[in-house]
Protein backbone atom coordinates (compact mmCIF):
# COMPACT_ATOMS: atom_id res chain seq x y z
CA UNK A 1 0.00 0.00 0.00
CA UNK A 2 1.07 3.65 -0.36
CA UNK A 3 1.90 3.94 3.21
CA UNK A 4 4.41 0.98 3.14
CA UNK A 5 5.77 2.56 -0.12
CA UNK A 6 6.20 6.10 2.06
CA UNK A 7 7.69 4.58 4.89
CA UNK A 8 10.31 2.80 2.65
CA UNK A 9 11.01 5.94 1.03
CA UNK A 10 11.69 7.74 3.80
CA UNK A 11 13.63 4.70 5.32
CA UNK A 12 15.71 5.30 2.43
CA UNK A 13 16.47 8.87 2.97
CA UNK A 14 16.75 7.96 6.33
CA UNK A 15 19.63 5.85 5.56
CA UNK A 16 21.37 8.33 3.47
CA UNK A 17 21.39 10.87 5.70
CA UNK A 18 22.41 8.40 8.63
CA UNK A 19 25.09 7.21 6.25
CA UNK A 20 25.92 11.09 5.33
CA UNK A 21 26.24 11.70 9.23
CA UNK A 22 28.36 8.40 9.11
CA UNK A 23 31.04 9.94 7.08
CA UNK A 24 31.43 13.52 9.02
CA UNK A 25 31.76 11.20 12.21
CA UNK A 26 35.14 8.98 10.71
CA UNK A 27 36.77 12.62 9.85
CA UNK A 28 39.23 13.50 13.30
CA UNK A 29 37.76 16.43 14.67
CA UNK A 30 40.25 18.88 13.52
CA UNK A 31 39.11 21.83 14.99
CA UNK A 32 41.65 21.41 18.41
CA UNK A 33 44.30 21.52 15.16
CA UNK A 34 47.76 19.01 15.68
CA UNK A 35 49.69 22.00 17.24
CA UNK A 36 49.89 22.05 20.90
CA UNK A 37 52.41 24.73 21.14
CA UNK A 38 52.60 29.10 22.94
CA UNK A 39 52.03 31.66 21.38
CA UNK A 40 56.00 32.49 21.58
CA UNK A 41 57.54 28.97 19.87
CA UNK A 42 54.47 29.90 17.20
CA UNK A 43 55.89 33.03 16.15
CA UNK A 44 59.05 31.59 15.88
CA UNK A 45 58.18 28.80 13.63
CA UNK A 46 58.90 30.60 10.39
CA UNK A 47 62.59 30.60 11.46
CA UNK A 48 62.50 26.77 11.44
CA UNK A 49 60.78 26.48 8.17
CA UNK A 50 63.03 25.65 5.11
CA UNK A 51 63.00 27.26 1.94
CA UNK A 52 61.22 24.05 0.96
CA UNK A 53 59.61 23.79 3.20
CA UNK A 54 58.18 27.64 2.80
CA UNK A 55 57.20 26.71 -0.93
CA UNK A 56 55.12 23.75 0.01
CA UNK A 57 53.23 25.98 2.21
CA UNK A 58 52.98 28.65 -0.84
CA UNK A 59 52.19 26.05 -3.24
CA UNK A 60 49.22 24.40 -0.90
CA UNK A 61 47.55 28.20 -0.28
CA UNK A 62 48.19 29.15 -3.96
CA UNK A 63 46.29 26.18 -5.00
CA UNK A 64 43.60 27.06 -2.42
CA UNK A 65 43.06 30.36 -3.36
CA UNK A 66 42.04 30.23 -7.02
CA UNK A 67 39.27 27.09 -5.65
CA UNK A 68 36.71 28.51 -2.92
CA UNK A 69 34.64 25.76 -3.11
CA UNK A 70 37.79 23.52 -1.94
CA UNK A 71 38.86 26.16 0.50
CA UNK A 72 35.42 26.01 2.73
CA UNK A 73 35.56 22.77 2.75
CA UNK A 74 38.86 22.30 4.20
CA UNK A 75 37.70 24.95 6.44
CA UNK A 76 35.24 23.48 7.24
CA UNK A 77 36.78 19.96 8.50
CA UNK A 78 39.97 21.56 9.30
CA UNK A 79 39.82 25.29 10.68
CA UNK A 80 43.09 25.39 11.73
CA UNK A 81 44.56 23.51 8.11
CA UNK A 82 46.75 26.05 8.03
CA UNK A 83 48.63 25.48 10.99
CA UNK A 84 48.74 21.85 10.88
CA UNK A 85 50.68 22.28 6.91
CA UNK A 86 52.99 24.61 8.62
CA UNK A 87 53.52 21.89 11.58
CA UNK A 88 54.17 19.18 9.14
CA UNK A 89 56.67 21.23 7.10
CA UNK A 90 58.83 21.79 10.63
CA UNK A 91 59.03 18.16 10.92
CA UNK A 92 62.20 16.65 11.29
CA UNK A 93 61.36 13.15 11.60
CA UNK A 94 60.99 11.17 8.13
CA UNK A 95 59.02 8.47 9.92
CA UNK A 96 56.34 10.17 11.88
CA UNK A 97 55.83 11.86 8.07
CA UNK A 98 55.62 8.32 6.98
CA UNK A 99 53.20 7.27 9.08
CA UNK A 100 51.08 10.21 9.12
CA UNK A 101 51.24 9.87 5.23
CA UNK A 102 49.87 6.21 5.36
CA UNK A 103 47.27 7.22 7.91
CA UNK A 104 46.14 9.74 5.43
CA UNK A 105 46.00 7.28 2.05
CA UNK A 106 44.33 4.85 4.34
CA UNK A 107 41.34 7.42 4.81
CA UNK A 108 41.76 8.65 1.43
CA UNK A 109 41.34 4.67 0.05
CA UNK A 110 38.26 4.56 3.01
CA UNK A 111 36.53 7.88 1.60
CA UNK A 112 36.67 6.38 -1.92
CA UNK A 113 35.44 3.48 -1.06
CA UNK A 114 32.36 5.41 1.17
CA UNK A 115 31.83 7.33 -2.06
CA UNK A 116 31.29 4.18 -4.02
CA UNK A 117 28.77 3.13 -1.40
CA UNK A 118 27.17 6.21 -1.36
CA UNK A 119 26.85 6.62 -5.48
CA UNK A 120 25.56 3.07 -5.69
CA UNK A 121 22.92 3.89 -2.92
CA UNK A 122 22.07 6.60 -4.78
CA UNK A 123 21.99 5.21 -8.07
CA UNK A 124 19.48 2.18 -6.63
CA UNK A 125 17.48 4.96 -5.49
CA UNK A 126 17.14 6.74 -8.82
CA UNK A 127 16.52 3.52 -10.44
CA UNK A 128 13.47 2.74 -7.90
CA UNK A 129 12.23 5.95 -8.19
CA UNK A 130 12.17 6.21 -11.83
CA UNK A 131 10.10 2.76 -12.17
CA UNK A 132 7.74 3.77 -9.98
CA UNK A 133 7.23 6.93 -11.70
CA UNK A 134 7.21 5.15 -15.22
CA UNK A 135 3.89 3.06 -13.12
CA UNK A 136 2.34 5.83 -11.97
CA UNK A 137 2.57 7.95 -15.24
CA UNK A 138 1.58 5.20 -17.13
CA UNK A 139 -1.26 4.46 -14.62
CA UNK A 140 -2.84 8.50 -14.63
CA UNK A 141 -2.61 7.82 -18.94
CA UNK A 142 -4.53 4.89 -18.51
CA UNK A 143 -7.32 6.66 -16.38
CA UNK A 144 -7.25 10.00 -18.49
CA UNK A 145 -7.92 7.99 -21.36
CA UNK A 146 -10.81 5.83 -19.33
CA UNK A 147 -12.86 9.02 -18.82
Amino acid sequence: DDSARFSESSQCSDGLDTLIALFDNTIPNQKDGLLEEDEQSYCDFQQCLTPGGKKVIADIENSLIGNERKLKAVEKICPQWRENIEFVQRQKDSNEVNIALERVKVARSELNEMKENILQAFFERDSTLDIFEQSLVGAKERMDEEE
